[in-house]
């Protein structure tokens, strides 16, 4: 079992970019939009359309995940970020975390 949080802090953002930069499957523009939703979540707190889940081993970043309901729709919400460390990969933390939002999602009233 990792340690999960679902508060961002602000060593999140250069956790998150280095976390989704470690990946290697995104563009600098998409890198820079992950740490901007972070930011988004430090400033509004509870108040962001962003809700977060972060699984930490020690000080790294091992994986996260951004969701967050669709715009202008009851039941819909989007999953924005799902990553996870390279050196985690293969312990089955996606699954870990896709599970988490879905589940969330639920219990939120999401369809």
């Amino acid at each position: 079992a990792y340690p999960m949080r679902t508060s961002p802090r602000p060593t999140d953002l250069l956790a998150v970019r280095a976390l989704v930069s470690a990946t290697g499957f995104f563009s600098d523009a998409e890198i820079d939009i992950a740490v901007e939703l972070v930011e988004d979540g430090l400033k509004k707190g509870s108040s962001s359309d962003y809700h977060f889940v972060f699984f930490d081993e020690g000080e790294t970043l091992l994986g996260y995940a951004c969701f967050g309901q669709t715009p202008c729709t009851l039941a819909t919400w989007d999953l924005y970020w799902i990553a996870d460390h390279p050196m985690a990969q293969g312990r089955k933390l996606g699954t870990i975390l896709e599970k988490y939002v879905v589940d969330a999602v639920k219990r939120a009233g999401g369809t």
